[in-house]
């Protein structure tokens, strides 16, 4: 049992190129015991596909807000989660935040 065990982790991923790191990343999380969801944007999914984090996360990827078959209510566990994490890039730095 780690630190991380049955932890809920919402990792936010957008268009850069540390898309790929953040493959790495949710496969570490979710090793580590973490249930980790994933929402990629428009120009994430350009980098990296829903499948492969899908594969890493055992998890449901949400890529559009609108998605008929996962309405808000599906989507609601998406508030019940006790790390945000955001991974992106700035200029030669990948940067991780979390709330």
């Amino acid at each position: 049992m780690t630190i991380l065990s049955d932890l809920n982790i919402v990792l936010g991923v957008t268009g850069s190129i540390s898309a790929y790191k953040s493959l790495t990343l949710a496969s570490r999380l979710t090793q580590s015991g973490a249930n980790v969801n994933v929402i990629l944007t428009d120009g994430g999914s350009e980098f990296v596909t829903p499948l492969s984090f899908r594969a890493i996360t055992q998890n449901h990827v949400v890529t559009d807000s609108f998605d008929i078959q996962y309405s808000a209510l599906e989507n609601c566990k998406y508030t019940n989660f006790q790390v945000f994490m955001h991974f992106f890039e700035y200029h030669k730095y990948s940067i991780l935040t979390s709330i």
